[in-house]
Order: C-alpha cells, then sequence, then structure tokens
C-alpha cells in the first residue's frame, strides 16, 4: 500500500488510491505494491507518514516514478519482493548517489539566496547533511538546526565535522518541532515533491521563520525531464517496469512553485532555474552510483540477470563517453524563495 498521510482519514486514503488506479491501470496498481523493498521506506518528512512508520527524507532527489504513459503491455512483477515505501537509511550511498548533485545545485542555491553571514537557518530534510555541511560553509551562520525522520541518516549527518555544533532533531517537515519566528532562513533542498500536502510544509517554513525572513527551496524539474535519473528511469520503463512518481511530483514546476510560496502568503517570491553537470569516472562508476542508490536500485537487484544486463546495455549506449572514458550528466532544478511579510508595527519602525 502507498503511505497513508499525516491528518488523512481513511476516506481520503482511499480516494488517493483510486485515483492512481484510475491513473495507471488495475495491473500497474498491483505492481507498485508488489515492488515496495525492505530496504526502502517513504519517510514521514516527505509523506506524513505515521510516527511507526518513520523513515528517511534527505534532499530527497530520489525519485521514484511512477509511469505517467500507459504500458501497452502489462508491467513486470517481481514476485514477492514488498516495497511499502522508500527509506534511505544508508548515508554514505545516499551522499553518492544524491548528495553530490545536490552539492552541486545548493552552490548556485546559496550564491543566488546571497544572504547574510551570522543568520539563525533551518534545513527541512537534512538528511544525511551534504547540503547542511555546504550552507555552514558557505554562509557562515550563527546557528544551523536541522530536522529528518531517519534517525540513521542524523547520525551520518552528525559525523560530519562542520555538523557538530548543528542541532539536528528526528521530525515531519509537516509538523515542524519550533516555536513561531525560530529562524532567520528556512530551506527546503530537493524535498517538495514529497511532501503529499506542499502547502502545508510550506507554511510551516513560513511559520518558523521571522517576519522579513527568507523561505526558499529547490527540486529537481521532474515534469521537464530534469531529474538526473531519468535517463535510466526511461530504460526501465521501457522494459515494462513501473518505476513510481513521488507523491507531488507537479509541485516541481516554476509556476507550482510560485503558487504555493503566494499561498503560504510570502511575499517577494523569486525563481531560478539551475542547471548542473556531474562527470562520473567512467561507466562503471555511474552504475555502481545508480546501485547504492534509493530509487531504483531494489528494482535493478530483483530483476532477471538478463532483465538488467538488457538496461545496462542500453544505458552504456545512452550515455556517451568521452576519449578517457569519463560520462557527464545534466540535470536541471527550479528554486524559488519568498519574505515572510513584516507586521505592521515592525515595517514602520524600519
Amino acid at each position: 500500500m502507498l503511505p497513508e498521510s499525516g491528518g488523512m482519514g481513511a476516506d481520503r486514503g482511499n480516494l488517493r488510491r483510486r485515483n492512481w488506479v484510475r491513473r495507471i491501470g488495475a495491473g500497474q496498481w498491483r505492481v507498485i505494491q508488489y515492488l515496495q523493498p525492505q530496504a526502502f521506506q517513504l519517510s514521514s518528512c516527505v509523506a506524513g507518514a505515521r510516527p511507526a512508520r518513520l523513515g528517511r527524507c534527505t534532499q530527497f532527489g530520489a525519485m521514484l516514478r511512477v509511469a505517467s504513459t500507459f504500458h501497452t503491455t502489462p508491467p513486470r512483477s517481481l514476485g514477492n519482493t514488498m516495497i511499502e515505501q522508500i527509506r534511505f537509511d544508508d548515508g554514505a550511498a545516499y551522499a553518492r548517489y544524491m548528495g553530490q548533485w545536490s552539492q552541486l545545485v545548493g552552490d548556485a542555491f546559496l550564491e543566488w539566496l546571497a544572504l547574510p553571514i551570522g543568520f539563525r537557518w533551518l534545513d527541512v530534510g537534512c538528511g544525511s547533511g551534504a547540503f547542511t555541511e555546504q550552507l555552514c560553509a558557505t554562509c557562515a551562520p550563527a546557528s544551523v538546526a536541522g530536522i529528518d525522520p531517519s534517525q540513521a541518516q542524523l547520525e551520518h549527518a552528525r559525523a560530519r565535522p562542520a555538523l557538530r555544533t548543528a542541532e539536528l532533531h528526528q521530525g515531519s517537515a509537516m509538523a515542524l518541532p519550533f516555536a513561531d519566528s525560530t529562524f532567520d532562513a528556512a530551506v527546503m533542498p530537493l524535498v517538495i515533491c514529497f511532501v503529499p500536502e506542499p502547502a502545508t510544509g510550506v507554511a510551516e517554513m513560513a511559520r518558523v521563520v521571522r517576519p522579513g525572513g527568507t523561505v526558499a527551496a529547490y527540486i529537481w524539474e521532474l515534469e521537464g525531464a530534469g531529474f538526473p535519473y531519468e535517463s535510466l528511469h526511461e530504460a526501465i520503463r521501457a522494459r515494462g517496469f513501473v518505476v513510481p512518481d513521488p507523491p507531488r511530483p507537479e509541485s516541481t514546476s516554476l509556476n507550482a512553485l510560485v503558487a504555493l510560496w503566494s499561498t503560504a502568503g510570502l511575499q517577494l517570491v523569486e525563481t531560478l532555474v539551475i542547471s548542473v553537470q556531474r562527470t562520473f569516472h567512467d561507466f562503471d562508476d555511474f552504475w555502481t552510483t545508480v546501485l547504492g542508490g534509493a530509487s531504483v536500485a531494489v528494482l535493478l537487484a530483483n530483476m532477471a540477470n538478463d532483465e538488467r544486463a538488457l538496461i545496462r546495455e542500453q544505458m552504456q549506449r545512452t550515455l556517451h563517453a568521452d576519449a578517457s572514458g569519463r560520462i557527464t550528466v545534466s540535470a536541471r532544478a527550479n528554486a524559488v524563495r519568498g519574505q515572510v511579510p513584516q507586521t505592521p508595527h515592525e515595517a514602520a519602525t524600519r
């Protein structure tokens, strides 16, 4: 079953499931139910999952995409392999799979924000701490807090020397455990599409940021093929397998982000498209990185050897190596920022 959202009643949960069946067909819905591995669980931070189902909510670049087009043949089943949710518990593997991508985008993102030193920062969905560490090195913050539902990922983050003084909390992006106006800036790197009610997540960030403070995020442009491993997803879907979507892929467009920030009452809303490239040493480097990631790794691991080999061969043809064997992959993210409105009294005194 798909994870239930916090605060979602049984009727609404059933409605969501019926919608998914109508979207991709009953056969594909059954495949999704039977593709969930024990090793992966969608985090409460992104899915509003109940406390008993806490999992990983890092820089959610691990996009498990549901096929957005209908298959003409029934999708493949992987037997009794059960995948109910996505979980990211291997911080080192995730850092290699998505952390490097996040930092590439993060460089441009932080340069664009250009916020003063000495701010109090909150990183929503801090995960293994890759972006949080980058934030500390770039912005000279007065303090940094992070929140993530995965204790294993938080332990990886706490092991980073730059984050020894950071306050890293286990919790949900849907209900931030902080008082109003606690921070000067709150950021959500690669997370928004995993929040089943994105407006609630943005409203929570706005609540905990002081008047005049900044609320910002960046996310892969999923509906525009901006995800770094989209070509791999296409190769897997071409073989008849289902690669699920995050709960809210539609929230990744520029228009959707502007609407979310505006609905939360944020002002001076601006956006930025960030294009990045990452170079792998060779194809084996790319393939090993994918096998250690959290999106399609379990699909590949549970395929028949010949199926996996065909996908590997397809990717070798798709990804063009240079003369030295290096492979460069491009990706594109959308960023958004807005300012928490000042109260009339504060505005008058400035």
